[in-house]
């Protein structure tokens, strides 16, 4: 019981609030690694919305699956750890029709930029 709620702790960090600073970090610093945030918070909500489907079949497939909670978590520390860039890799091979709306994306993270751009400015006045 007291492991699986620290497990349940670590995995929230993995997944939200590490990426989150890492997201906020870059935004109002200015790097270009924004985009690549963008691309694993998409991803995130991807799988959160498959692991939504009705009739748990997600829930069920995980339970018959050994260490299927640390997988999880191990696959969203690929996604986001500059070292392996795993949501890039996956937004360039695995999800090729996203690339035909490259100028989609670009705009989107264009306005995003802008936004945050603008939240920099009204902190900085205050």
């Amino acid at each position: 019981m007291f492991l699986q709620l620290v497990f349940d702790i670590l995995t929230l960090l993995a997944i939200f609030v590490v990426p989150a600073y890492g997201t906020i970090r870059e935004a109002l610093d200015g790097r270009k690694r924004v985009g690549d945030w963008l691309q694993y918070w998409a991803i995130v909500a991807i799988c959160m919305w498959v692991s939504r489907l009705p009739l748990g079949i997600v829930s069920v497939v995980s339970w018959m699956i050994p260490f299927a909670d640390t997988f999880k978590v191990l696959f969203f520390v690929w996604l986001w750890h500059e070292k392996f860039e795993g949501a890039k890799i996956l937004f360039d091979h695995a999800l090729p029709h996203y690339r035909a709306a490259q100028g989609g994306v670009q705009r989107f993270t264009d306005a995003v930029e802008g936004a945050l751009s603008l939240c920099e400015r009204f902190m900085v006045k205050n």
